[in-house]
């Protein structure tokens, strides 16, 4: 399904924009490796085999076995809603699920080969072998998506939070025993987790300092996004901010959404208020206790952290949501009552619907706008056709249209997304959409009038009728003219 900005990415030969915003993976996966991201089929299934390969890496991250549990709570981390938000461009596909990837590979590698190089006592190695490694995986998954930035947090906290919980499901006996003489001591795996992190933002920096003077290029995209102003100025409005979008998004509000997503709200509760609950352990300091149970805060805080330098952010930017909701269910799952496993079992069934349901709501609405932009792309070309009795397909036709083509449907449209938005609709009228859309679907002979020109025939526009009266589409002076809307876009809206 093609979504608003694929006509540019598959249209495009040069993948430096990816680069100039600071996202230098997709910029050598577009340059050298996925020449043409978008592709219905083939992108997807890239796609699939990143995440579920990131969903082993961070069920052997965090210990505990592969069951029935696990293949649950799968759709949760790999399918829910936000994910759709970043899904619906393929430009941006391979590159989220391999950014998964990245950052479930860096703290597997950290994790583990601690463990080997532990044995040896030896710091030298330990930083060349696991800290380093660890921090370039981390820096290229920033690289794919800086919001990738705060899904490394929630993937640390979850293995802390799950050790000292459920410390039973891990099999191996060493990862038990990780209190000693009443107090909870941090092992060499967390402390070397914990250095991956600005290790990891410090290398993305460099290298994509790099990267942007390698190709001379300026950081405008990022500069105009990134305002640490807002929380040093403003830190109240910056915290409310991000309190408000993490309610929202935890709640499964309709107005984020664009359709209820209740369950969401009832499994990180419930989560929530079982953490916070349970008495801690004889073999626990009750004061480490609690820094655990904060521990779980700050894991479903962690993936709204960036907004409190950005003033906001587009809802496909949440990459880490899914995988704090996913740990809420999977920690709920693990609990030993069996009253309570049957409970939570249904609920996380309810909630795999909803996300089934509402990912399917999504589709019809991205199919829907789909179809409406291919049929309105046809006749237009007819009408143009018909408007010259001299048309030659086989040479260059030049086109200038005036305002937009609104496209309303009963299914959901969440603020942020083109899923529901029509090529004829997106920017008020950006006549370059529209005829690299039609160019995508095989239009090709179609050249847009230059602004300056494009001026000068506005008056003459606001003179039409609209579409699709009849004279909305009139041939004059060697240029089509198409009048798809009464109010006037940008370029026109400008000449006056």
């Amino acid at each position: 399904m093609l979504s608003v900005d694929d006509e540019f990415t598959a249209l495009r030969t040069d993948a430096l924009t990816w680069a100039a915003q600071g996202r230098w993976v997709n910029f050598f996966i577009e340059q050298y490796v996925l020449k043409q991201p978008v592709m219905p089929h083939g992108t997807v299934l890239i796609s699939l085999f990143f995440m579920s390969l990131s969903y082993l890496l961070l069920i052997h991250f965090l210990g505990t076995r592969i069951n029935w549990k696990v293949y649950l709570t799968f759709p949760i981390f790999s399918s829910f809603p936000t994910l759709w938000f970043i899904n619906e461009f393929y430009g941006n596909m391979v590159p989220t699920s391999f950014g998964f990837f990245l950052v479930a590979l860096s703290c597997w590698w950290a994790d583990k080969l601690t463990s080997i190089t532990a044995s040896k006592n030896n710091k030298l190695k330990l930083f060349g072998y696991v800290i380093i490694p660890s921090s370039l995986f981390f820096a290229a998954s920033i690289g794919c998506y800086q919001s990738f930035a705060t899904l490394f947090p929630v993937f640390f906290l979850a293995k802390i939070i799950f050790s000292h919980f459920y410390p039973d499901q891990i099999p191996n006996a060493c990862n038990r025993n990780i209190h000693k003489k009443h107090n909870v001591r941090f092992n060499q795996k967390t402390v070397v987790n914990a250095l991956v992190f600005p290790f990891g933002l410090l290398l993305y920096f460099a290298i994509n300092k790099t990267v942007l003077w390698q190709y001379d290029l300026h950081p405008r995209y990022v500069t105009n996004i990134f305002n640490p102003d807002f929380l040093f100025l403003t830190p109240y409005e910056a915290i409310q901010a991000a309190f408000e979008a993490m309610v929202a998004f935890y709640s499964g509000s309709i107005d984020y959404y664009g359709v209820s997503l209740s369950m969401a709200a009832f499994t990180v509760l419930l989560a929530l208020g079982l953490a916070l609950a349970q008495p801690a352990r004889k073999s626990i300091n009750k004061f480490v206790w609690l820094l655990i149970q904060l521990c779980f805060l700050l894991l479903l805080t962690s993936p709204f952290l960036l907004i409190v330098i950005t003033r906001g952010l587009p809802f496909r930017s949440y990459v880490a949501i899914p995988s704090a909701i996913w740990f809420c269910a999977f920690f709920l799952l693990n609990r030993t009552r069996l009253q309570e496993k049957i409970l939570y079992t249904c609920i996380l069934l309810f909630l795999n619907m909803q996300i089934i349901v509402v990912n399917g709501q999504y589709a019809a609405a991205s199919n829907l706008v789909l179809e409406h932009d291919k049929l309105l792309a046809d006749n237009i070309y007819t009408r143009l056709v018909a408007a010259n009795p001299s048309f030659d397909y086989k040479k260059p036709i030049v086109l200038d249209v005036y305002g937009w083509k609104y496209f309303g449907t009963k299914y959901p449209s969440p603020y942020t997304s083109t899923m529901s938005s029509s090529f004829f609709f997106w920017d008020l009228g950006n006549i370059k959409r529209m005829v690299s859309f039609m160019t995508l679907i095989g239009y090709d002979n179609i050249k847009i009038l230059d602004n300056a020109s494009r001026k000068k025939l506005t008056k003459k526009f606001e003179k039409m009728p609209v579409w699709p009266a009849a004279g909305s589409v009139v041939f004059t002076d060697g240029v089509y003219m198409v009048k798809l809307g009464d109010i006037p876009d940008f370029i026109h809206m400008s000449s006056e």
